[in-house]
């Protein structure tokens, strides 16, 4: 998800009671639970028994269906002299903790894509969601989940994945990491033991000890630990594949839309560069230690206003990461683990009404046209500010590639949408293609499973109702793994529900009955990833699970499992390239 007036995860310059089923089960028990069809009677909370960490001894909360620790403290404060430092483990207590309640979330501008406040530099909480009941010995394998929203939003507490632990008997923990400025800036007074701005990578390899260290005592198992996240969290699961300091931290990754920055992570010098103009304009400068100790003063609000100044991205060229993305990956430099990772159909329609109406005003056929209509743009001048090219030849060919005409929007009597094709050039140049590319450079090395969701009716929780299709945009997939109300937010529900579009105000909008099977087909193609890194499910020995349709490796041939809603059952396919028009995006030096 994205944040403020930016991409989702872009940087500030680019502005319940069901056990896993085994082969031969069917799908039928677990779409009841999608559709709140519980299996017992709801009941009251209770406490779960104390479990012993290593920062002390806490207790949860259960609702008969999953145990919920929220809160649980991985790092110290990183106020105050602690800023812009490695996060360092808490000492052990010997107070039993009430783990009943997320902890803060961390200090973010206040928007659609933000948790309500109060926030605090006090924010690096995990929480850890567990069945009630298990079978199994060893136990349970673990789903690391890394928030997303530009590594400008977001909290690990918005993602509740309650359905997914009770119906496959996995173990999810949800992560705060530092976010902005605080996380992610970059400057040579700050920038000891090449460090380099990675302040929130090394919180999240810090929560990755904490879960190796203590996961065992909530049942899971050390030794099968999947990393993932959306967005800025698929970009920080990459950055995590690619990091020698977080070797042997996980043992799979999930990236979901999140190869967006893979040729473009910055070196330190160029980081460095811009960290310096934001100490300026925050009033820092004289001496390192005179500009440390400035910064490390300066209010909260200050340091997130001006913390569009910088790339708030990670940065190459440091310990942490040594290098880019695209060079871990081509030369097999990472860590070489099995990875899940995908993209959606139209990414791009969750932020192409940011370029032309930021209002988000409800206009019959779609925002960006009417005001297209009233400026008197041409769509080659839209498709040049989309795109964030002035070349009139590569507009020409965008132009070609993507006509209106092939675009028709479903929510204006399938009439040609300038919309729904300045979305999809944003889509495929931003997302897909690299997506793409990062699974052709991983799969020489390690086993890659693909995917594109590809529901067309998939809600937006995000953003109001605008006249236009939103499709599978960006982020849409994560209501299909995780609580949708948690996802969407009071505000959210509430900008949403004052739209006049038909429907709007149901928040948040259901899931189609196709898509409730979508989901449920979802979760266990993802559960069978974490558990057996193979979306099929198929532990040595045992066949797959023949209720799911088969999921081919991407392998040599470029197969891409495209995620559709029922009835239809998804399939594989080998024109994913073509369909996004990747190579004449190459060509056109658009990708890179």
């Amino acid at each position: 998800m994205m944040g403020g007036r930016q991409t989702a995860g872009f940087s500030a310059e680019q502005d319940r009671t069901i056990p896993w089923r085994r082969a031969g089960m069917g799908l039928l028990t677990s779409i009841l639970v999608v559709l709140g069809v519980a299996a017992t009677d709801a009941m009251a909370d209770t406490p779960t028994r104390v479990i012993h960490t290593t920062g002390g001894p806490v207790r949860g909360s259960s609702d008969g269906a999953v145990n919920k620790f929220q809160g649980i403290r991985y790092a110290n404060s990183t106020a105050g002299a602690s800023r812009w430092t490695p996060p360092a483990a808490p000492a052990r207590s010997s107070t039993t903790f009430d783990a009943t309640a997320p902890g803060s979330p961390c200090p973010q501008q206040v928007n659609q894509f933000s948790p309500q406040p109060p926030f605090s530099e006090d924010c690096l909480f995990l929480n850890v969601t567990t069945p009630v009941q298990s079978d199994g010995d060893g136990g349970l394998p673990v789903w690391i989940f890394i928030h997303g929203g530009a590594l400008v939003n977001g909290e690990g507490a918005a993602f509740d994945p309650s359905v997914l632990v009770s119906t496959q008997k996995i173990i999810v923990v949800t992560i705060n990491y530092r976010l902005g400025a605080l996380g992610w800036l970059a400057h040579p007074a700050l920038d000891g033991n090449g460090i380099a701005g990675n302040y929130g990578l090394m919180d999240q390899q810090l929560a990755f000890q904490w879960v190796r260290e203590n996961i065992a005592r909530f049942g899971g198992n050390p030794n099968h630990v999947t990393i993932g996240g959306e967005s800025a969290g698929g970009l920080s699961t990459s950055s995590n594949l690619a990091s020698p300091t977080a070797n042997r931290l996980f043992h799979a990754a999930i990236i979901e839309s999140g190869a967006y920055m893979l040729f473009s992570i910055q070196p330190a010098a160029a980081q460095e560069a811009l960290g310096v103009k934001f100490a300026t304009a925050v009033g820092c400068t004289g001496t390192n230690q005179q500009i440390a100790s400035c910064l490390r003063n300066t209010s909260v609000a200050t340091l997130v206003a001006a913390q569009g100044i910088i790339n708030t991205s990670p940065t190459s060229g440091t310990t942490i990461l040594p290098v880019g993305l695209s060079d871990a990956f081509g030369s097999g430099n990472f860590n070489q683990v099995p990875v899940l990772q995908g993209t959606n159909l139209n990414e791009g329609t969750l932020f192409e009404p940011f370029f032309f109406d930021p209002a988000f005003q409800f206009v019959p056929g779609g925002p960006a046209q009417a005001l297209v209509d009233a400026a008197k743009l041409t769509y080659p001048q839209e498709v040049g500010i989309i795109s964030g090219t002035a070349d009139p030849a590569k507009v020409g060919t965008l132009v070609n590639l993507y006509p209106p005409a092939n675009f028709p929007n479903p929510d204006n009597n399938n009439k040609p949408s300038a919309d729904e094709a300045l979305g999809q050039i944003f889509t495929d140049i931003t997302f897909t293609c690299r997506g793409f590319d990062s699974n052709q450079l991983l799969a020489r090395f390690v086993p890659v499973h693909a995917y594109e969701f590809a529901d067309p009716n998939a809600p937006n929780l995000f953003q109001p109702l605008i006249g236009f299709s939103y499709g599978a945009s960006h982020a849409s997939e994560l209501q299909y793994l995780f609580d949708a109300k948690t996802l969407q937010g009071p505000a959210d529900a509430a900008a949403n529900a004052s739209s006049p579009a038909p429907g709007a105000k149901v928040q948040p909008p259901p899931l189609t009955t196709g898509g409730q099977q979508l989901a449920t087909e979802m979760k266990a193609y993802w559960a069978n990833f974490i558990r057996f890194h193979d979306p099929n499910g198929k532990p040595e020995g045992e066949a797959g699970d023949h209720d799911l349709a088969f999921w081919p490796a991407f392998g040599q041939t470029g197969f891409v499992q495209k995620l559709v809603p029922g009835p239809a059952q998804p399939f594989p396919i080998t024109t994913f390239s073509s369909e996004h028009n990747c190579d004449a995006l190459t060509l056109l030096g658009l990708i890179k």
